[in-house]
């Protein structure tokens, strides 16, 4: 390396390191800083001509692992001054040291303590010229109060002779959301102030310090072009675990609380023990800016290889701070070996881009970290969210048109979703009723009269996937047909009527029915969220018109039934998603709220 200076100064340098064994490391580094065109003046100011002043260092450096708790390092160097050009200036050396040590009590706390300076107390920088310098003692303290959010520090420092100076520190990272921190820290009594902004690229960090010359502003940034430091398949730092890490691509974080029990991972990450001996591994897998975590540790015998997947699960709160279409985000994944006494030492850490799509953007398919495909279309009844509150005031407001009719007609969900069950005079008379048309008449009249929900055919689509709102948000706004249906469908579960949403795909439209328990065999009734605002009965000839064209006409529909897992499939690639029998592996949304 070699920087030009400003006035006719320049430095160079050279440095190495290498890590020799387990728990030994050692490194040099020579530098060279030239200044020159010094002009040297007598005691009245007048010029006797320029010298330069060249300063050459050579240093060694050192570190062991004495056990996996305790490292200690150390430095020796030699410092050699000469002045070109000034009369009788001889050439001076100066040799030094540094030793240090750092101790890790517990995972989340780390001390650190320090020797430098030692060697002669003072040096002759310039002939003639000498300059104090003192050892210097600096004792830290690092602890993770909170783990993976906040990270406070002191540190005390003492030069002999001089005044003990303390500094203290701490970086916050909201909510453990790892791309944003914010730190604040004093130096002797010198407040400052930082933030930190770290996606996958770039990385900018800016820092406000109090000065005895005023206010100093510090920013920087840095880009990483390429692959990580650590490639995927590459040996890691420890060679004898050798990891390769797979990612999605596209993760749609409002789907992820289903992807585990579909076998459908997010990261991927192969383990192989290249040791003659068994390791324990483990591996943290952080979603980031989403903050979803997932940590799994295994131990692999001699020559054994794994492949480990991870989903990880993220929080409501995070999951809602994803908004943009799509989101730059990264999976950062770490693996770190338990050595012998049961202490986690880090091996790899990378970070990987992936795009992250909100909580509300519907995905048919996916493609895992491995590259695979899974069909999710049935997933979509995880957007028919009976279990939200705010539904329940729809069934109240039905149930109140209900009651001034003559004769009445009562709705079966009128009391709160928390009731585990239904009374006996609930049951008798609307459960065994064959034909819900006049509840469900009800429901789509309070929908269409008391809250405005009115049909917008503008479906906001990206890629592959689309947004559709739940139903607590359709409920104050307009809709397109597939967000109307899970609507309706909401309201039609809450109050124990079997809901069913329709899917064409190459008509890119939705409609929703419902099933009419009738003995031996069910009926199914259908209605058109296309014509929503027209009379109830509009929207029931244009569901059966939709159907007619995919033969599933009214005639046919007695011989229709649903196999096991829920999902129907006829012709022209029409799909019936019955929510009750798919209600048993996708929950809704837990993001209701």
């Amino acid at each position: 390396m070699r920087a030009i200076l400003p006035e006719g100064a320049s430095a160079d340098g050279i440095a190495f390191a290498h890590r020799a064994a387990d728990g030994f490391a050692y490194g040099g580094a020579l530098q060279r800083l030239y200044l020159g065109d010094i002009v040297a003046r007598d005691v009245t100011g007048t010029p006797l001509g320029t010298f330069a002043v060249e300063t050459t260092m050579f240093r060694l450096a050192g570190a062991v692992r004495i056990v996996p708790r305790l490292r200690v390092g150390g430095v020796l160097g030699m410092w050699h001054f000469s002045e070109s050009g000034l009369p009788g200036a001889t050439p001076r050396t100066r040799v030094g040291g540094d030793v240090g040590m750092i101790y890790f009590p517990q995972r989340s706390m780390t001390l650190g303590f320090s020797v430098s300076h030692l060697g002669e107390s003072s040096a002759e920088r310039i002939s003639g010229v000498r300059y104090e310098v003192p050892s210097r003692l600096v004792f830290g303290l690092a602890a993770r109060i909170i783990p993976d959010s906040l990270l406070c520090a002191a540190e005390v420092d003492y030069a002999i002779g001089q005044e003990v100076h303390a500094r203290v520190g701490a970086e916050w990272i909201p909510w453990g959301v790892g791309f944003v921190a914010l730190r604040a820290g004093a130096d002797h009594g010198m407040p400052s102030l930082g933030l930190g902004f770290r996606p996958v690229n770039p990385h900018i960090d800016y820092a406000l310090q109090s000065t005895d010359l005023g206010p100093v502003h510090r920013v920087s940034l840095r880009w990483q072009f390429g692959t990580p430091a650590s490639p995927p398949g590459g040996p890691s730092a420890d060679a004898r675990i050798k990891t390769a890490v797979n990612v999605m691509k596209e993760v749609p974080i409002g789907m992820c609380h289903l992807f585990a029990s579909r076998g459908i991972p997010v990261v991927s990450v192969e383990l192989e023990n290249q040791a003659e001996t068994p390791v324990t591994v483990v591996v943290e897998i952080a979603l980031e800016p989403s903050a979803g975590r997932e940590t799994r540790s295994v131990t692999l015998a001699a020559a054994e290889r794994v492949a480990l997947p991870f989903t990880p699960t993220v929080s409501a709160k995070a999951v809602r701070s994803v908004r943009a279409l799509p989101t730059p985000g990264s999976v950062v994944c770490t693996v770190r070996q338990v050595g012998d006494e049961g202490i986690p030492e880090l091996i790899r850490r990378d970070s990987f881009p992936v795009s992250l799509y909100p909580y509300d953007q519907f995905f048919p398919y996916v493609r895992d970290a491995d590259g695979v495909r899974h069909e999710l279309l049935e997933s979509l009844v995880s957007w028919v969210t009976f279990n939200d509150r705010t539904l329940q005031k729809v069934v109240s407001r039905a149930a109140e048109r209900g009651s001034r009719l003559s004769p009445p007609v009562r709705m079966l969900g009128v009391q709160s979703a928390d009731t585990g069950g239904f009374d006996a005079e609930s049951l008798n008379g609307v459960r065994h009723d064959p034909d819900y048309r006049e509840q469900v008449r009800l429901i789509y009249e309070v929908l269409r009269d008391e809250y405005g929900v009115a049909y917008l055919n503008q479906p906001v689509v990206y890629r592959n996937s689309q947004r559709i709102k739940l139903p607590r948000e359709t409920l104050h706004t307009k809709g397109n047909c597939v967000e109307l249906a899970v609507l309706l469908a909401a309201v039609l579960e809450s109050v124990e009527i079997d809901p069913v949403v329709v899917v064409l795909p190459e008509e890119e439209h939705a409609i929703v029915g419902w099933r009419v328990p009738g003995g031996l065999r069910d009926r199914y009734l259908f209605v058109d969220p296309a014509a929503f605002g027209e009379p109830f009965e509009a929207l029931l000839a244009q569901g059966e018109y939709v159907l007619q064209r995919h033969a599933l006409a009214a005639g046919d529909r007695p011989g229709l039934r649903f196999p096991p897992d829920g999902v129907f499939r006829g012709e022209r690639g029409i799909v019936l998603l019955d929510v009750r029998r798919i209600r048993r592996r996708v929950p809704p949304s837990p993001f209701v709220n």
